[in-house]
């Protein structure tokens, strides 16, 4: 009996150390599909309310459907939208957990305006995001970008940013 105690704390010492750390990943993702890189703020113009900055915007489909857009943000009372007129780059692709990170696969869509442009494509991108968990906060890393769950942007925003 005394031999076997040793293998069995081996291998509860190597099942614990495999575990993602915090919650489990699939999970983290379902709960929070919209991240938002971590951004600076500035005040608009005089007269104009709010605030913008440049940002970029991960959504993670529980299909496994991985959508990223690099853009121009606007926060007014709270609400993060899209400031209209200003490009963005779109981004479409997978996402799947892997061990304590999550690997994408994706392809630029189409950098464009918020108009009508013909879709444009670029190569084939592949990454792995790390995931950390200090004092109840999550953030994701996309090489050296470090992106935290948002709740305060607008339906309109996600829509088209990362719609079809």
């Amino acid at each position: 009996m005394t031999r076997s105690l040793p293998v069995v704390v081996l291998g509860v010492a190597i099942w614990a150390c495999s575990r993602p750390e915090g919650p489990e990943l699939g999970s983290l993702m379902d709960g929070n599909p919209i991240w938002l890189s971590d951004v600076g703020w500035q005040d608009k113009p005089e007269g104009v309310p709010g605030q913008f900055a440049s940002g970029t915007v991960l959504w993670f489909q529980r299909s496994g459907e991985f959508r990223m857009a690099e853009c121009t943000l606007t926060r007014l009372n709270g609400v993060v939208a899209v400031s209209e007129g200003d490009g963005f780059v779109r981004y479409t692709g997978t996402w799947k957990v892997s061990g304590r990170r999550i690997a994408v696969d994706y392809v630029l869509n189409s950098p464009t305006r918020l108009v009508d442009r013909p879709l444009v494509s670029g190569p084939a991108k592949h990454a792995f995001l790390d995931v950390t968990t200090r004092a109840d906060r999550t953030r994701i890393v996309l090489s050296g970008v470090r992106f935290a769950p948002d709740r305060n942007l607008s339906k309109e925003a996600i829509a088209l940013l990362l719609g079809p």
